[in-house]
């Protein structure tokens, strides 16, 4: 089988490299100086049109929604008897004008965002949230199978998008609360030791506060598995969600504010727990 990824950023990259030890795999990027080491591994790299050519699956890990509209919709009449399987966080209707558009031109398509970074992708340990018929699946399984473990909300197209939209929001939000406690407990000068102990054996504790702890406390927001300006384009799609389900929005439109100025500050390309800055207000 021949296959596509399209998108070589920081979970893109590291999926074809773990997908090149099982498949012949070609990448396409929009920018082709971040997938010059993927080609000097021997790992082909082609320009979108080519690679939709000359493969039978494509894996979208694309930026955005606007990033597919610029690469895969501008080529409809390629998509025929293709295999697209969305990876990236989008809004559940962009997925499903997606599948109409994809199934219209002939194409089979699958949306399986996940959840993990890069560190998982290389060790096929991502958790991958699936929508699609039940047989194109099955067609994919081998590729799935690779890349972690499985959950399939079944045929409808929407549920994985909203699934991983509601798994980043925890993301937003836990990281927000975690900050403000953390930042009471240094402009008290309380012992974080104390703090974090009885935070740990507690019904309160989350794995994640220990993954963000040393970064906060050493200020060193470097080397992010996944950057703050992305945390706030999906914040963002999760208020749009949000809004057209009628929830209430008090909270997520808080966190956006923070995310925001975040951004103004230039912390776009920083670990998202840099908005413990914002929060701890030491800016």
């Amino acid at each position: 089988m021949k296959v596509a990824l399209w998108g070589a950023g920081l979970l893109g990259k590291p999926i074809v490299l773990r997908l090149s030890k099982f498949y012949e795999v070609i990448v396409s990027n929009r920018t082709y100086d971040k997938v010059l080491d993927l080609e000097q591994k021997g790992i082909k790299v082609l320009n979108f049109d080519e690679s939709l050519k000359f493969s039978d699956l494509i894996i979208l890990v694309l930026t955005d929604y606007k990033a597919i509209e610029e690469t895969l919709l501008k080529n409809k009449n390629l998509l025929f008897r293709k295999n697209i399987i969305q990876m990236g966080t989008i809004l559940p209707d962009e997925s499903k004008y997606l599948h109409q558009e994809i199934t219209n031109y002939g194409g089979n398509y699958i949306e399986a965002p996940v959840l993990g970074s890069g560190r998982e992708a290389e060790g096929g340990k991502l958790i991958i949230m699936i929508s699609g018929l039940k047989d194109v699946v099955e067609k994919c399984k081998d590729i799935f199978g690779n890349l972690g473990k499985i959950y399939y909300l079944g045929n409808e197209i929407g549920k994985a998008s909203t699934l991983k939209l509601a798994l980043n929001q925890l993301i937003a939000s836990l990281t927000v609360a975690f900050s403000y406690s953390l930042s009471l407990i240094m402009k008290e000068k309380i012992d974080c030791n104390v703090f974090m102990d009885i935070l740990r054996n507690s019904a309160l504790y989350a794995p994640t506060f220990d993954k963000k702890l040393n970064k906060m406390l050493e200020n060193d927001f470097s080397n992010p598995n996944f950057p703050l300006k992305h945390l706030l384009k999906d914040v963002q799609l999760i208020r749009k969600v949000g809004n057209k389900l009628n929830l209430n929005n008090v909270a997520i439109n808080s966190i956006e504010k923070i995310l925001e100025k975040a951004i103004n500050l230039d912390y776009s390309n920083e670990d998202y727990s840099a908005l413990f800055k914002v929060i701890k207000n030491e800016v």
